[in-house]
């Protein structure tokens, strides 16, 4: 929004209202030559006020330099930042229950050394399903926070997102669906082309695909994807982003 000056606005509803009354004058014959003079100069007074207040306009729009856009790693959970049907866990439905990845912290770390925010987006059907509810979502989601930072201090996550719908729902939020990157490059004024997904399953290449990111596929065997690019680990992944 732009602002005039008060000293603008005064002379300029003074120098209206003499118009005004002199125009009265004029049409009811009561001009003379002193409401001539004045009238000549309100409207000398007045044009010049309308070219400075234009140029202190064409300033403010100069000025204006619109919010700078930034730039993320949207990231799957399961799979490609901790343990999911391995030898330890099979889901993850408690805290107890996480197991990180190796490499995973510092790889975090390293993209937002490059200038990424970092999100956490994920499906999490336990929810509905009822394995789990979502206060305990979100201790896991504590947990995993706190045990990435406490590998690496810069592991840090902007913010975690996770779509706890069932599948028959048939939401816009969970993977292939594109909901929650979407809500999250709103929220934080994110570039999409300029982005990344990255997941272990061919849904968390899709989302990233209808959201306009650049995408990357975490598998230990090389597989067939729709991924731009393929790495065996989170962070390999991390030493090509751009």
């Amino acid at each position: 929004m732009i602002f005039l000056p008060e000293t603008i606005k005064i002379p300029f509803y003074i120098c209206n209202r003499i118009n005004e009354m002199n125009l009265q004058k004029l049409i009811l014959k009561e001009f003379d030559m002193i409401n001539l003079y004045f009238l000549v100069i309100c409207f000398w007074i007045r044009s010049e006020l309308i070219i400075y207040r234009r140029s202190i306009i064409m300033k403010n729009i100069g000025d204006y330099k619109p919010k700078q856009r930034t730039k993320a790693v949207f990231l799957d959970r399961d799979g490609v930042l901790n343990e999911i049907k391995s030898s330890r866990v099979d889901f993850v439905n408690t805290p107890q229950d996480l197991y990180l990845l190796p490499g995973t912290a510092d790889a975090i770390a390293r993209i937002r050394e490059k200038g990424y925010l970092i999100f956490i987006v994920t499906n999490q059907a336990g929810v509905s399903l009822g394995y789990m509810n979502h206060t305990q979502l979100n201790n896991i989601h504590k947990h995993l926070e706190k045990e990435l930072k406490k590998v690496n201090a810069n592991a840090i996550i902007n913010e975690v997102v996770a779509c706890t719908h069932n599948i028959k729902e048939n939401c816009n939020c969970r993977k292939p669906n594109a909901g929650m990157l979407i809500t999250l490059a709103e929220k934080f004024n994110i570039s999409l082309v300029d982005s990344y997904m990255i997941g272990d399953r061919e849904s968390d290449i899709e989302a990233g695909i209808k959201a306009g990111t650049k995408t990357i596929h975490i598998s230990q065997q090389i597989i067939e994807t729709k991924a731009d690019k393929q790495y065996s680990t989170l962070l390999e992944a991390s030493s090509h982003i751009i």
